[in-house]
């Protein structure tokens, strides 16, 4: 390994000094000087695979509930009170005392992302270093990319090209320099810096795999992660298009019939054996979504059918209530929120029946379906209807992605359009709160941190 100098640099203390979009500076921090000094920076699970900055779309999603016991129950410290805020949807979550929050860190990683690029550009780099070299960078683009994406789905309003031009974005740095002072780009321009970052990416990353990490990014990760952008901005026929790309390079399944339905936890930790996961991250444990707390909501669980094999692989009855075990993460509270080809599947069924390409959409959604439901009474789902054939694979979806973060995202989308719109509702004691389709309230308040530092605008809730 490279000789790296673990100090205290200048550049995280003006990055807390100035605002730098409210990240905390580390005592010891990796000073790169090589090629691999700065693959290493990318190399970090903890900072980039197992903290993902989707938490409050988690705590927010309808998917579980909490008994009323339990709500009261929850720590209303000041570090700690916006879990209870967020469960509600209140106009106010955060306190300014929160130790972590997704803004944090979703720019801790964009921040990395930002040191190795600005360095690559000033690395001289030899002819046989060539390829890791378009590996590393391809890397930084995916993972800045992948948090201005989850970003966006936490503090943004849902993309609407009505209005996308308009509505304020994220903060996009051009550079690692914090002294610069930004301030919100448009939610179009945010999209934009993501896909040219993703189409780039596309160009310099290998299409599997390689190295043993679960967070190294490839060709089927960025189409993953386009086909996403692309159903949140309506946009069908690239979200066909990505989809399609990402399963020609591997298409493989799990086979749920194969794994143990009476497992305390159904899937390997941290992901390593998986594989359908394409890039890994998972959110970190908060006392609002532990296993012991929540509840998994019956509407849900009311969708899975006799020989559906994941009622027993992904819940179990604990203490009385249902909770939820199936997470790709393998690890309770630590839930995965990352990218997985069974997703993919799904994102393609539903682009090509919106597209009016009936048959190629039930090819796909069948062929995911009969890798989970068990052989005996697996039928092929058939018809003639796309709007009955849409209404399937959108219930689909909350069947296979249950509370990976995605639940939320769909609902902000799908908001758009009338046939499909949602409530929210919560219930405790004799309280009802609701979050209305459309509500300002799906975007969340910025952390007071960086309002004041940064000087950005707030979200109107």
């Amino acid at each position: 390994m490279n000789k790296i100098f673990l100090v205290l640099i200048v550049l995280f203390l003006q990055a807390c000094s100035s605002g730098f979009l409210d990240v905390k500076p580390s005592k010891q921090t990796i000073v790169p000087v090589t090629l691999e000094d700065y693959g290493m920076l990318l190399d970090n699970e903890n900072v980039l695979g197992r903290s993902g900055p989707v938490t409050l779309n988690f705590i927010g999603s309808d998917e579980y509930y909490l008994k009323d016991a339990i709500y009261s129950s929850l720590p209303t410290q000041a570090p700690n009170l916006f879990q209870k805020q967020a469960y509600t949807w209140e106009k106010e979550i955060y306190t300014g005392a929160e130790l972590r929050t997704d803004w944090s860190e979703a720019y801790e990683a964009i921040l990395r992302c930002y040191v190795v690029l600005d360095g690559l550009e000033k690395l001289s780099v030899a002819a046989d270093q060539q390829e890791r070299f378009k590996e590393i960078k391809g890397a930084a683009l995916f993972i800045r990319a992948n948090n201005y994406y989850n970003l966006a789905q936490v503090y943004c309003e849902v993309y609407d090209p009505q209005t996308a031009a308009k509505k304020l974005g994220l903060p996009l740095r051009k550079t690692a320099d914090p002294t610069l002072n930004i301030q919100r780009a448009t939610v179009a321009e945010t999209y934009g810096v993501m896909v040219s970052d993703l189409l780039e990416a596309l160009e310099l990353l290998p299409p599997k795999r390689v190295h043993v990490t679960m967070i190294e990014p490839t060709q089927q990760a960025v189409h993953a992660l386009l086909t996403r952008i692309y159903m949140q901005q309506g946009n069908y026929k690239l979200a066909a298009k990505h989809a399609e790309a990402c399963l020609q390079i591997d298409g493989t399944l799990l086979d749920y019939a194969d794994l143990d339905t009476d497992a305390a936890v159904a899937f390997p930790l941290w992901g390593y054996g998986n594989s359908e996961i394409l890039f890994y991250n998972s959110i970190v444990s908060m006392y609002v979504y532990q296993q012991a707390r929540m509840n998994v909501s019956e509407e849900f669980l009311d969708l899975y059918k006799d020989g559906d094999l994941r009622k027993k692989l992904f819940f179990t009855l604990s203490g009385g209530s249902v909770v939820f075990k199936g997470t790709y993460s393998g690890r309770e509270g630590g839930w995965f929120s990352g990218l997985a080809r069974d997703e993919v599947y799904l994102n393609l069924a539903e682009a090509l029946i919106r597209i009016g390409k009936l048959e190629e959409s039930k090819f796909y959604l069948n062929s995911l379906r009969s890798k989970r439901i068990h052989k005996d009474v697996y039928i092929p789902f058939e018809t003639n209807d796309q709007e009955e054939l849409l209404h399937f694979i959108l219930d689909e979806r909350k069947r296979e992605l249950y509370f990976r973060g995605t639940h939320w995202e769909d609902v902000r989308r799908l908001n758009k359009e009338g046939r499909f719109q949602r409530t929210l509702v919560r219930k405790i004691g004799e309280e009802i709160y609701k979050l209305e389709p459309n509500s300002p309230r799906f975007a969340w308040p910025i952390p007071p941190d960086a309002i004041r530092n940064g000087g950005y605008t707030q979200n109107e809730r």
